[in-house]
């Protein structure tokens, strides 16, 4: 179930970041470049983080395929010969 009124009114609704940085803009404790370049390392951060996040778990689910590959290419065979006759 959704509620599109609901969702038109959050939608409408200023961002807490967006709030929070002109709260201290309007204080004088940062300039408007000082915020824009917080926020553009702030997102280059997070680029960097999902990169690296990606790449690892690329990396990672390679040799757990090639295992399984490995295990499902004749492990069923093997434990047939291994099996006494009261287990066949």
């Amino acid at each position: 179930m959704t509620n599109p009124l609901m969702y038109h009114i959050i939608d409408a609704k200023r961002s807490v970041r967006k709030l929070y940085t002109e709260e201290l803009i309007g204080r004088g404790d940062i300039t408007l470049e000082d915020a824009e370049e917080s926020l553009r390392d702030f997102q280059q951060q997070l680029e960097t983080v999902f990169k690296a996040t990606r790449d690892a778990s690329t990396t990672a689910a390679r040799p757990a395929r090639r295992r399984v590959a490995r295990a499902g290419a004749g492990g069923g065979h093997r434990d047939q010969r291994r099996a006494g006759p009261e287990d066949r």
